[in-house]
């Protein structure tokens, strides 16, 4: 949990950090000393124990491979209102679970790619991890989880076969066709999943990427051909130089499975693209050398891969400031710019008639519009802040006053 000073809903003897440090004693990864007392209590009465996992994000889940007692977790998500109902319907048997997870599950948080660099003391935060994002991270720095990507169990079985790909690949659409079959007794529906991996490169990217699936629900004993497509951009990566997505030449595996590690069936593709204009292994060698705890980036190379040390928001001078900054930051630096923040908070006055300004509805609306960028405004502000107006704050912030008069002029 962040909070910044402006938004607390409790009495001002409490805040956010406060309630965190009391309810979270380990950080909230892991579980809470109450959860870990109703799991206790729990274990006192039952010996096989299904856990139901109403959670929004990822937490630690070594303890339900180290408990015998816990035979099965349903992973439920936040369902809403009928969520409980879905999973009672799992529970009973009555349905056949088939979803997979569209996030990893780490052993530890510091196992995460970013662990370092999230939430700096100030606003601003360096993604030196780059591309390497949940399991293009973990499979390509081959770091160990305890649930991968696309994982999801079933009370049937399936089988994988006859896949069909080119040898050469040089552009349009191709298909990509294999056959599923339910080998087990209950019906079901699998979530066939298609991955593309560049066998070599000397350019920064996944060494796996999900580039397909498809749901197909088969009675015991039914099989079906499911054909997947691919195109340009499934073998491509954002050229810098050409300021375009490029695809490259080179050696592909096309990869079909039941999740990012479960990889049933395999086949090699040669694809005639592009050559890309430099050798990043050379220039980033950070990017390409084990990282086993989280990426580990240099700053010096971070900053020649995004072209520049970038500006910090608190390091912006009147002449720098953009429709990419944040409402606070600008109105705060002219005269113009405070009489637009003062008829701004008028306006929420009126708008939320009825609520203090310390009422916590009030304060997460105020503070949802000052920190969000500029250009954000234009579309969420419901025709309030339009481009004329942003345009006039920008100009305005630095400095600009002739065209910010015409731009007032300018329909």
């Amino acid at each position: 949990m962040e909070y910044n000073g402006e938004f607390n809903p409790w009495p001002d003897e409490t805040s956010m950090p406060k309630l965190s440090a009391e309810v979270y004693l380990d950080g909230d990864f892991y579980l809470t000393a109450g959860e870990k007392k109703l799991l206790a209590q729990v274990e006192e009465v039952y010996d096989k124990i299904v856990v139901v996992l109403n959670i929004g994000g990822v937490i630690d889940l070594s303890w339900i491979k180290r408990d015998d007692k816990i035979g099965a977790a349903l992973y439920g998500g936040q369902g809403g209102m009928e969520g409980g109902t879905a999973m009672a319907q799992v529970l009973c048997g009555l349905v056949n679970p088939s979803g997979k997870l569209a996030e990893t599950i780490p052993f530890s948080e510091k196992d995460t790619p970013a662990w370092r660099y999230f939430a700096p003391p100030n606003d601003d935060v360096e993604y030196r991890e780059s591309i390497f994002v949940g399991y293009r991270y973990y499979e390509t720095f081959h770091v160990p989880v305890k649930y991968p990507f696309g994982y999801g169990l079933s009370y049937t079985s399936f089988s994988y076969s006859e896949l069909n790909v080119p040898e050469v690949y040089s552009g349009g659409k191709i298909q990509i066709g294999f056959k599923i079959k339910n080998i087990g007794k209950v019906s079901g529906a699998e979530i066939a999943q298609l991955y593309v991996c560049p066998i070599e490169s000397d350019v920064i990217r996944s060494h796996i990427e999900l580039k397909g699936f498809q749901k197909i629900y088969l009675h015991p004993g039914e099989e079906k051909e499911v054909i997947l497509e691919l195109d340009e951009r499934s073998f491509s990566v954002y050229d810098v130089e050409k300021k375009a997505f490029s695809m490259l030449s080179g050696k592909y595996q096309i990869c079909i499975g039941a999740s990012v590690h479960d990889l049933q069936l395999k086949a090699n593709m040669e694809v005639v693209g592009n050559s890309y204009f430099r050798n990043e292994r050379e220039l980033f060698s950070d990017y390409f050398r084990e990282q086993p705890h989280g990426m580990e980036i240099s700053a010096e190379q971070f900053y020649q891969l995004l072209g520049g040390e970038p500006k910090h928001d608190k390091e912006k001078k009147r002449g720098e400031y953009t429709v990419y900054d944040s409402y606070q930051d600008v109105v705060n630096v002219s005269m113009f710019g405070k009489f637009v923040r003062g008829v701004v908070h008028i306006g929420l006055k009126i708008i939320l008639r009825g609520k203090s300004e310390r009422d916590p509805a009030f304060k997460m609306v105020k503070m949802g519009v000052e920190e969000g960028n500029l250009e954000g405004l234009i579309a969420t502000s419901g025709g309030i802040a339009t481009p004329k107006l942003i345009d006039m704050l920008v100009y305005n912030a630095n400095k600009k006053y002739l065209q910010a008069f015409k731009r007032l002029l300018k329909k």
